[in-house]
């Protein structure tokens, strides 16, 4: 599952659903780190992080 993609998040629960009852645990364990300094750090990558990071996890 892709936690940036809406849509991987919904299909994931859908294919998820059938198998139990319900869902009572979580486990948050995406994320992505990059290295270096701030100027130095590609644009896209960074953009690639804070979507990661931050909203992926409130999706």
């Amino acid at each position: 599952m892709d936690i940036t993609i809406e849509t991987s998040i919904k299909d994931c629960v859908a294919s998820l659903s059938p198998l139990t009852s319900s869902m009572d645990t979580l486990i948050n364990n995406a994320g992505i780190s990059i290295e270096g300094s701030a100027e130095e750090t590609n644009a896209d990558l960074a953009r690639k992080q804070f979507e990661t990071n931050f909203w992926g996890l409130s999706t």
